[in-house]
């Protein structure tokens, strides 16, 4: 099954990923924001390339911060899926 989900990314256009990925990096940035690296690189980074956020927003677009970021998405959808 591959749904994708639509997303805004940082310069408000919409981005489609697989709902699954999403939920993997939400997993993974959590792990990241107290510590852990994935072996092939930071999670952060790839996402942040992903939504397009410049590299002088980095900084406040942390590990913590995307992960927030993403849980608000995924509440977003589980709101509108009915589920909870």
């Amino acid at each position: 099954m591959n749904d994708l989900i639509g997303i805004h990314a940082y310069d408000n256009s919409i981005v489609e990923v697989p709902l699954f990925t999403l939920l993997q990096w939400r997993s993974a940035l959590k792990l990241e924001a107290v510590g852990l690296r994935h072996s092939r690189g930071s999670v952060a980074t790839h996402v942040r390339r992903f939504l397009k956020v410049p590299k002088s927003q980095a900084r406040t677009w942390n590990a913590q911060a995307l992960c927030t970021y993403l849980q608000r998405c995924i509440d977003d959808i589980d709101e509108q899926l009915g589920v909870k």
